[in-house]
């Protein structure tokens, strides 16, 4: 192992013959010229062109020719740090553990002035003489593994002018995992600082600055009447400076908000705080409204005494509706606009408690579709999709307001009668049969579909959802098996339950039995179009029922417990395969899915750490994918067991991301590196705005926060350049592959690498 880099003298050769080797110029295999006509075309001596060539050998990047003094380029390699420094659109600086430049881009060229040349194996210059010893403290933490982000500090420029940065430390290893050096990350917060500067000392009135501000600023006087206001504050107001000064912002306030909004102000005035920020909405000239962010500053004078008041009003009326569209997506079917199981049960509790207190009985009924399965395999899910949508319309109308209808999944509804009994649940089931027994047309044909009913009545029945909801299943099957169209629980009917408890036992002997097997799926880089990694997919082959959908047994293995041993099997499959792949030149990550069941599950846990250390596998390697609403069952329990992982190397990713609004409040906390965007935003983001609006919101919150974001359900090339063009950094769907058996997996990678390269 040579020492900790080239010489002055040699770096330049090094660097210079590097960077041709790594931006292709020289090709793969091609011989160079001997090192006799290197160094004389360098300039240099041959001692030092030498200790060039060494370095470059030890990164892998050429090979000599032993006799001849000519040396070849290595096979391909991952990207090296430097390459990294240079893509980086940010100052990016490398340094050694000596604190010597090895790295300096175009970016911290422009921030700083020096240029490359001028900075290469010198001291970082820019940091100022009394900052020095902190600096050095920071580097000396982070090539002791740490990585420090956000400290803001004040750095010299080449012309001698000063400007404030935030400065991210970060350390680069070796292929061993080693420390080698620090990569230093500039941002200019120059402006931010001034602005800052500018606001405690109230000096910011300068009427050309202040108008041409992107967000709307006032002065506001003591009783709320305006003294000052920018010209972006009269248009999101939608009123003139003449009018607007007429008034106060009280006039103007949502009145859902005011009383929220004088409590703070008057917090303001008493001195209790000095500034606060809310979320409110102010009413526009033409009585529509506006949704802002507020951020108040009380300016006092040498005497404390307070003078008036700083306002700076923010629209985010887009991103209101955005998250309004997410939280209705998170309770809502995507396809039908009904309530999704969620919001189905958090209702049926609801009516339960209400059922409580006034004594009164509620139905719950079950609904499946008798020959919705004939159409879709017949015609396809397109058909499919449209009777469900028809069937939210037809019903809905035949239903109280105070009745909630919902999707459960596939052909599955459910509908909560409050305030009624046996005999209105009957009623209401024959309704609802009637209306599903007339003929659905598509495409100028007609279907007869037909339904089954299953109800349950609280108390009678059950006193809890879950109790419920289980025998009014039972009733729904009991129902299509008589072919009786509908049917009330009865305990001595509850044997036709069987059927489900025959899967789970022969689910338990499915593994034993070599029924189970796995298939992967591939993901794509957009920007380089090489396939990073797969994610594991379990599928069972019964001897009897055939492939048995995930959708039927999946519930029922999370219901019994059974989820953990396969999911600790899916995790031993997948590892052992990707260290055969690994044997054979192909090198990917691995995904595995994680219920909420197993994450909070302390076995499964130490299981995928076990399985890590006995198959050798380097952890980072390895990714785990929850979904949002995994992750909302326990919020707390679940950031710890993910920082535990974490923090071993596993990567952690968002399933079916824009679901699951709650978990948008922890997503800051949660360690995460990768979100996913569910398939059913990103399939019908070209015919639907808001869908695409999702999807481009959704990109870039994740880039904000530094999470790579994978789009699912990529079906078409349409939808492929949309979200290219959109910056997405990862694919995955039908379009790039189907899921695919390991050594039909293998083959395609190759195909594909060929393809790529």
């Amino acid at each position: 192992m040579l020492g900790n880099g080239p010489g002055p003298r040699a770096r330049p050769v090094y660097e210079s013959l590097r960077a041709k080797i790594l931006t292709g110029e020289y090709a793969p295999g091609q011989r160079l010229r001997s090192q006799t006509e290197l160094a004389r075309t360098y300039g240099v001596a041959a001692l030092t062109l030498r200790q060039a060539v060494a370095y470059l050998q030890q990164d892998g990047l050429v090979s000599l020719e032993q006799g001849r003094g000519t040396f070849v380029r290595a096979p391909a390699r991952l990207p090296s740090p430097e390459e990294i420094v240079q893509a980086s659109p940010s100052p990016t600086i490398s340094l050694d553990a000596q604190m010597l430049v090895t790295s300096w881009n175009g970016a911290a060229e422009l921030l700083l002035g020096w240029s490359a040349a001028e900075v290469i194996g010198k001291p970082l210059p820019g940091v100022p003489e009394d900052l020095q010893p902190q600096f050095t403290e920071l580097h000396r933490r982070v090539l002791g593994g740490e990585t420090l982000l956000n400290r803001e500090r004040r750095r010299l420029r080449k012309d001698g002018s000063l400007i404030d940065v935030s400065v991210d430390l970060a350390p680069t290893r070796d292929a061993a995992g080693q420390v080698t050096g620090v990569v230093v990350v500039y941002t200019d917060i120059t402006a931010r600082k001034q602005a800052e500067h500018s606001l405690r000392e109230a000096e910011q009135r300068f009427r050309a600055t202040f108008d041409k501000a992107a967000v709307g600023i006032a002065h506001t006087a003591l009783d709320g009447s305006w003294i000052l206001v920018n010209q972006r504050l009269c248009d999101l107001y939608g009123r003139t400076r003449e009018e607007l000064m007429q008034l106060r912002f009280q006039d103007i306030t949502h009145a859902d908000d005011l009383e929220a909004d004088l409590g703070q102000f008057g917090r303001l005035l008493a001195g209790e705080i000095d500034s606060y920020s809310m979320r409110k909405r102010y009413l526009r000239k033409d009585g529509s409204f506006i949704w802002a962010t507020l951020t108040v500053s009380m300016v006092r004078d040498a005497d404390d005494i307070p003078q008036y008041v700083i306002a700076i009003i923010e629209d985010i009326t887009d991103r209101v509706r955005v998250e309004e569209q997410l939280a209705h997506r998170a309770l809502h079917d995507p396809l039908t606009e009904l309530p999704n199981r969620s919001l189905l049960s958090d209702r049926l509790e609801q009516a339960i408690r209400e059922a409580q207190r006034q004594l009164r009985p509620i139905s719950l009924l079950l609904m499946d579709l008798d020959r919705f399965k004939e159409v879709n395999d017949t015609y396809g899910h397109q058909y499919g999709d449209q009777i469900l949508k028809q069937l939210g319309t037809r019903l809905t109308p035949l239903l109280r307001r105070s009745d909630t209808i919902g999707r459960l999944g596939g052909d599955e509804f459910a509908v909560i009668l409050p305030g009624t009994d046996a005999i209105g649940a009957r009623q209401t089931a024959q309704r609802l049969l009637d209306a599903i027994d007339e003929p659905f047309v598509l495409g100028g044909q007609p279907f007869e579909i037909g339904g089954s009913i299953g109800a349950a009545v609280y108390p009678r029945h059950g006193s809890d959802a879950s109790t419920l909801l289980r025998r009014a299943d039972v009733a729904m099957y009991v129902a299509k098996r008589l072919n009786s169209g509908y049917a009330i629980y009865s305990p001595d009917k509850d044997q036709y339950s069987h059927d489900r408890l025959s899967m789970v036992a022969d689910l338990r002997r499915a593994i034993e039995r070599a029924e189970l097997f796995v298939q992967y799926q591939p993901k794509v880089n957009m920007r380089t179009g090489r396939i990073e990694g797969v994610e594991t997919l379990l599928r069972w082959e019964h001897p009897e029922r055939g492939l048995v959908e995930p959708e039927l047994f999946i519930p029922l293995a999370e219901h019994t417990g059974l989820i953990k041993p396969l999911t600790l099997w899916v995790l031993e499959r997948g590892l052992s395969q990707r260290l055969t792949w690994e044997s054979t030149g192909l090198s990917l990550s691995l995904a595995i899915n994680l219920s909420a069941r197993s994450l909070l599950d302390n076995e499964v846990i130490d299981g995928i750490v076990s399985s890590l250390s006995r198959t050798g596998t380097d952890s980072r390697r390895l990714q785990v994918e929850l979904t949002e609403s995994a992750v909302m069952s326990d919020p707390p329990r679940a950031i710890e067991v993910l920082t535990r992982l974490h923090d071993s190397g596993v990567k952690i990713a968002i399933d079916d991301f824009g679901t699951g609004y709650s978990s948008l409040v922890y997503l800051k906390r949660l360690p995460v590196d990768q979100i996913k965007i569910d398939r059913s935003f990103v399939q019908d983001m070209l015919t639907s705005d808001s869908d695409r609006s999702i999807v481009r919101a959704t990109i870039r919150l994740g880039h904000d926060l530094g999470i790579e974001v994978v789009a699912e359900g990529v079906d078409s090339q349409d939808v492929f350049n949309a979200l290219e063009h959109l910056g997405c950094d990862v694919v995955q769907g039908y379009h790039i592959s189907r899921p695919l058996r390991a050594e039909e997996l293998e083959h395609w990678a190759m195909a594909r690498e060929e393809q790529v390269a």
